[in-house]
């Protein structure tokens, strides 16, 4: 029998160990942290270990989120979302999986539906749309279904002058969401909107090329050398014109958010968007559709300042805050833009009992400062 809506449960995040700031990147190329943060609007990143990989963080944050649940029911589906698996078979999902029945085994088993989502950053608001849908349907019941987000975008980054473009924004992390049913009406996940630009191919695409990876570039310059080229998996973009792309399809679907009856079926007002929570890509994108709709720029959770952009790991720590802090009677709106030329947005109304469950979205005194936003003027 289908549910009527799917509410988030909890939310966990995980983060590369490595804390890199724009100085410690000036010492491997051509740049500095002006140069860095008034373009992107990032002061610092978090790179993971040798020992991490998008599925290590993928299973640290699925962790905190099931941890944040004191009863969790069994967990029937798992959809991750990546961009950055060491390997194309076996995926990375089933590492998650393997790793999780091995801590879980009486919520996560073999009969567990799990399946990769690429889609570059916005991989994670297709795999919500999916769980939302997986939910709704009412095919798993009441049980729930667990979304992971998480990308090492550094390894696709090149450490050199010529990569920096992608290097400065590259950041390692994870989010997961635990999802479940609601016979509350209009609560949850109300409405989805997608675009998908395939005519654009050129925007961004991954190339095995050479390339410096972070540690190698980090140990040249500690030992006053030039850094051995390896060949591998290389992220291209074009992001100036990708600016432009995001800038224009945020301000669009905003425009046209009271009478977009997928996305907004209830036609709520543009102005009972508490916050909006997308995909940390770079703080002037935000500036930038804050200086064509006024007031949007306030309601924009920022983590990019400290976290930098880790594709589709980057909104889990947005969500939690938001979902935290939240107005009775306010909703949540999720966006990115993905390497698969698609934008997604994701509506979410708090149900009747979100007040029962904000404890686990609370944020520690210790995360606090990951918020701040960047202090460049709001429009660009």
């Amino acid at each position: 029998m289908p549910n009527s809506s799917t509410v988030i449960e909890s939310v966990g995040v995980s983060l590369g160990r490595n804390r890199v700031t724009n100085s410690d990147l000036a010492n491997l190329m051509e740049t500095s942290d002006d140069w860095i943060y008034s373009r992107t609007g990032i002061r610092e990143r978090r790179i993971a270990d040798p020992d991490e990989n998008n599925y290590t963080l993928g299973v640290e944050a699925a962790v905190d989120a099931i941890e944040r649940i004191d009863k969790p029911r069994r967990i029937r589906a798992i959809f991750f979302a990546t961009n950055t698996n060491e390997t194309i078979i076996p995926t990375g999902v089933s590492g998650i999986h393997a790793e999780l029945i091995r801590r879980y085994p009486s919520l996560i088993g073999e009969e567990t539906l799990i399946t990769d989502v690429i889609g570059g950053c916005q991989g994670v608001n297709s795999a919500l749309f999916l769980g939302d849908m997986a939910v709704k349907s009412g095919y798993f019941g009441k049980d729930h279904v667990l979304v992971i987000g998480a990308d090492t975008l550094s390894r696709v980054a090149d450490f050199r002058t010529e990569g920096r473009d992608v290097a400065v924004l590259a950041s390692d992390s994870g989010s997961a969401f635990v999802l479940g049913p609601t016979d509350e009406k209009n609560v949850g996940y109300a409405g989805h909107r997608s675009k998908t630009l395939s005519g654009d191919r050129d925007l961004i695409r991954f190339g095995i090329e050479g390339k410096v990876d972070f540690f190698e570039a980090t140990r040249a310059w500690k030992d006053s050398r030039k850094p051995n080229l390896t060949k591998g998996l290389r992220m291209f973009m074009n992001g100036r014109r990708l600016y432009g792309k995001v800038i224009d399809f945020f301000t669009e679907a905003l425009e046209g958010f009271e009478n977009d009856s997928e996305l907004n079926p209830a036609g709520m007002p543009l102005g009972n968007i508490g916050y909006l929570s997308p995909h940390q890509a770079n703080a002037r994108m935000f500036a930038g559709i804050g200086g064509r709709i006024a007031g949007i720029y306030e309601k924009f959770v920022v983590t990019i300042k400290y976290l930098a952009n880790s594709s589709a790991g980057s909104q889990g720590f947005p969500l939690r805050y938001s979902l935290f802090n939240i107005p009775e009677g306010m909703a949540i709106l999720q966006g990115g833009f993905g390497a698969d030329l698609g934008m997604r947005l994701n509506l979410y109304v708090p149900d009747s009992r979100h007040n029962e469950r904000r404890h686990r979205f609370a944020i520690s005194s210790d995360e606090q400062y990951l918020f701040e936003k960047p202090d460049f003027a709001k429009a660009s």
